[in-house]
């Protein structure tokens, strides 16, 4: 596929001895028995984007989501007390859902 210039410039090559940790590590914290799909889409967004290794600290409904689409991620199951792994970059809410009594339009 030929890219326009502006893209091809949008991305340095990595260097030959580049790994998941040299490259960047991305935490994706979200997920919930209603949207289990929106921490998986992050992380496939954290994938193309380049990451090096992409985390989920997830509830078992999007971890089994993500099994298929995202195999290489690595797992925490997310509860009220767990700690999300370490990395370069944490992101967090997709699919978390709303508080008890909060309609559509109100913000978080």
């Amino acid at each position: 596929m030929d890219l326009p210039q502006e893209l091809k410039n949008g991305f340095v090559p990595r260097p030959c001895d580049a790994n998941k940790y040299t490259v960047g590590t991305v935490t994706v914290v979200g997920g919930s028995g209603r949207y289990i799909n929106a921490p998986v889409i992050a992380g496939l967004g954290a994938r193309a984007a380049g990451a090096g290794l992409v985390q989920l600290a997830v509830p078992d409904a999007s971890r089994i989501a993500a099994g298929s689409l995202l195999p290489e991620a690595t797992f925490t199951k997310l509860t009220a007390t767990c700690v999300p792994p370490k990395a370069d970059v944490t992101i967090a809410g997709m699919g978390l859902g709303r508080m008890e009594g909060q309609s559509h339009g109100d913000s978080v």
